[in-house]
């Protein structure tokens, strides 16, 4: 049971007990940041709870089609950007099987009212197979008001034979009355050492395996879109853009804007600049063995030479609250060049 998930062995223990005394709530919230194993977690719950074998055997016609989002009385629920047709949405929750149902959405992405009146409408019909249903909620926090709302009421006389499952990495993005009515489950970062060697069971090289634990922020999910061919590529341009940010013009500064806008994602950049950032300060305090981004150390050390500490808390401050502005409807194209001129 929750054989397949990387550490986090407190909720796990907590999930063993609650199925091991058939104590099941009728619903979650799993939170922690992205990659740390919130959705791996819950579709091992769901095997769990309707196993053949009643183990989460992983192997039995039940678990096989849980793991492949194939079972009837399974549903995943995520935001559907506004500009998605219904025709659109089969094609759309094949690409989330295969992405986890990560999609690189605007903020305008959301789970509508429809969605969970959907979901109500069928969650009082008892299971066609298994003993309980359960409805994954991925990115719960992007419900609507007015779908939160109908949610509450589901949440208010639930059914015995389904459970909820929220996912969110930011819980406090939901209706308290909602979070009230929820058991939570808090999913820790991973450590370093957890990340490589799930990294190395996955094939992936020594070189490349370290960095992308030591840049993952505690989230496996994130180590592996390091270690992709085209995150490297992006990250390179990225660390050049940044070495370089202190002797751009406003014409440069203009067409890098137009670049991130174009060519990169905007998590992405605001990560990396972070990150490096966090490097200088590292080297400033004289802990250079912490540093993340050992293979730029040379371009960080002459960087670190030529800035003041105070000028790099402050950068760091602004990209915090770029990364925040993110959640409302932004111009990426007028945001870009007065924070970029503006870093240290």
């Amino acid at each position: 049971m929750f054989n397949d998930v990387i550490g986090q062995d407190t909720a796990k223990r907590i999930l063993a007990n609650q199925i091991e005394k058939s104590r099941i709530p009728p619903a979650y919230v799993f939170h922690g940041q992205f990659g740390v194993g919130k959705r791996r977690t819950a579709v091992s719950l769901a095997k769990a709870l309707n196993c053949e074998e009643g183990s989460g055997c992983g192997k039995c016609s039940a678990c096989r089609r849980i793991e492949g989002y194939t079972y009837p009385d399974v549903q995943v629920i995520f935001p559907i950007s506004s500009t998605v047709k219904p025709d659109e949405l089969p094609q759309l929750f094949e690409k989330g099987r295969k992405c986890g149902f990560r999609f690189p959405f605007s903020q305008k992405a959301s789970i509508s009212i429809d969605a969970i009146r959907s979901v109500s409408a069928k969650i009082f019909v008892k299971p066609h197979e298994g003993r309980l249903k359960v409805i994954i909620i991925m990115d719960a926090d992007r419900m609507t008001l007015q779908a939160s709302n109908a949610f509450l009421k589901t949440l208010e006389e639930p059914p015995l034979h389904a459970v909820f499952i929220l996912i969110t990495e930011r819980p406090y993005s939901l209706l308290p009355t909602v979070l009230s009515r929820c058991q939570p489950i808090r999913f820790r970062n991973l450590s370093v050492k957890e990340i490589a060697t799930a990294l190395e069971e996955r094939g992936v090289e020594p070189e490349r395996r370290d960095l992308a634990s030591r840049l993952a922020s505690g989230s496996l999910g994130r180590a592996l879109l390091h270690c992709a061919p085209e995150y490297l590529n992006i990250r390179k341009s990225l660390a050049q853009e940044f070495f370089d940010i202190q002797k751009k013009g406003w014409s440069e500064i203009i067409d890098f804007s137009q670049w991130l806008v174009d060519a990169c994602d905007t998590e992405m950049f605001a990560e990396t600049f972070i990150s490096l950032y966090r490097d200088l300060l590292c080297l400033k305090e004289g802990k250079e063995e912490l540093i993340h981004n050992f293979d730029y150390l040379l371009d960080l050390q002459r960087r670190a030479a030529s800035c003041q500490q105070e000028g790099i808390l402050q950068s760091i401050n602004k990209l915090d609250d770029f990364v925040a502005s993110l959640e409302r409807s932004v111009n990426l194209k007028v945001a870009f060049p007065p924070l970029l001129f503006s870093l240290a």
